[in-house]
């Protein structure tokens, strides 16, 4: 809501739910009233100052909305309705004379909003069979679509994709109605998505065309050896932005669910798209490695080098105590008192601090209830090497 007496001049009535419940707009009554329900009848907004005179702001028994301490003349009074829900922006406002005495009643008229019609969706899906099963759904996100939230995702069960019997590997999936606008189709399981401009005739012959894949091989060595590193773990991922997004944001898919290890976990076998790809390995005593890869044609092969885990690991030994407590982070900080970014683990009463370069740090430890605060320790760190500290606590009472 607004007051204005100059086309420059305005001044927005500190309150969000300030709606006039005479607007001839149903669905705006609605929800003026859904939101005006949390105040109790007749109780006063946020007042607004106009120069030095104080207008008043409540709600009467009817759901009117009545300003008092107008300036008299000729002022202009506004509905700015903010974007919510189903409901786009929508503003307006009239002019009327308050110069004479008594009340002055206006009713404020928004243009109606109505929501467009619904339209359908199908079409069919071609997953080439050397993906072999696959337990997927296709996912439908909402972009840029009126009176939809982006993160509404319409999903089609795998259930729900029909097989075409002639064609091994080709569905055909409908996905009921949606309103026109701006989708992204996405299958997870392949790393595959597509945009879609959905009209107000919809579209019954949408295709969606799955690549077909190249068998992948990756191998973990250490990175100063050479030697196999075993126990390891591999997952592979594709950005998810399509290619006629214009936006430079980045996000990765990891997948796992095709990836097979040898009897060491050293090595690994996958099948995955053309293109770039995100390589994601860890393993016991090592730092987690990424490294992003181009996937041609035919057989492609890998190998990860991983470097052994730098940094700090504290072993807290309680006296009197049982261990069994909860323990805070540990800040990791350089000599100066600059904070380090850094992994931390705990398992049992063991924190291990990696991803920490060689040098000199300092290590606090957070108060644990029931025990003394420990001093900072000073600690270095050095290459492919996890400095040992133990730190004793002790109770903060002597029995």
């Amino acid at each position: 809501m607004q007051l204005w007496t100059e086309p420059d001049r305005a001044v927005r009535i500190a309150q969000e739910r300030e709606f006039v419940a005479a607007s001839t707009d149903a669905e705006l009554r609605r929800y003026a009233e859904a939101n005006l329900a949390e105040l109790e009848a007749g109780a006063p907004l946020h007042p607004l100052v106009w120069g030095a005179r104080l207008v008043t702001i409540a709600f009467d028994g009817s759901r009117h909305l009545r300003l008092t301490g107008v300036p008299c003349g000729v002022i202009g009074v506004s509905c700015d309705l903010p974007e919510v829900g189903l409901f786009e922006r929508r503003f307006a406002g009239v002019v009327v004379d308050t110069s004479a005495d008594g009340d002055h009643r206006v009713v404020i008229e928004l243009a109606p909003q109505t929501m467009p019609e619904s339209v359908a969706l199908s079409g069919t899906l071609f997953v080439p069979p050397v993906w072999g099963a696959f337990r997927e759904r296709l996912r439908i996100q909402p972009c840029e679509v009126p009176f939809l939230v982006d993160h509404e995702w319409i999903q089609v069960a795998g259930s729900a994709l029909k097989p075409v019997k002639a064609t091994p590997g080709l569905y055909r999936f409908d996905a009921g109605r949606l309103l026109p606008g701006r989708y992204e189709l996405h299958m997870l399981a392949f790393c595959h998505a597509q945009f879609l401009e959905l009209d107000a005739t919809g579209a019954t012959d949408i295709a969606i065309v799955i690549p077909s894949p190249v068998e992948c091989t990756v191998r973990l060595v250490d990175d100063t050896s050479g030697e196999i590193v075993a126990s390891g773990a591999l997952s592979w991922g594709r950005d998810a932005i399509v290619p006629d997004d214009e936006s430079e944001w980045r996000d990765w898919w990891p997948m796992t669910q095709n990836v097979v290890g040898d009897e060491s976990a050293s090595e690994f076998t996958f099948l995955a798209v053309q293109g770039a790809v995100l390589l994601s390995a860890s393993a016991d005593g090592y730092d987690d490695c990424e490294q992003e890869v181009t996937i041609a044609a035919g057989h492609n092969g890998f190998t990860l080098r991983m470097k052994r885990e730098s940094g700090v690991r504290v072993r807290l030994v309680f006296v009197g105590e049982p261990t069994e407590l909860s323990f805070g982070r540990p800040v990791v900080e350089r000599l100066d008192g600059t904070r380090v970014i850094c992994d931390a683990r705990l398992q049992r009463c063991e924190w291990r601090l990696t991803g920490i370069e060689p040098g000199r740090y300092r290590v606090r430890l957070r108060d644990v209830p029931g025990f003394k605060p420990v001093a900072p320790i000073d600690v270095e760190v050095r290459q492919a090497e996890l400095t040992d500290v133990a730190v004793e606590h002790l109770p903060d009472r002597v029995p």
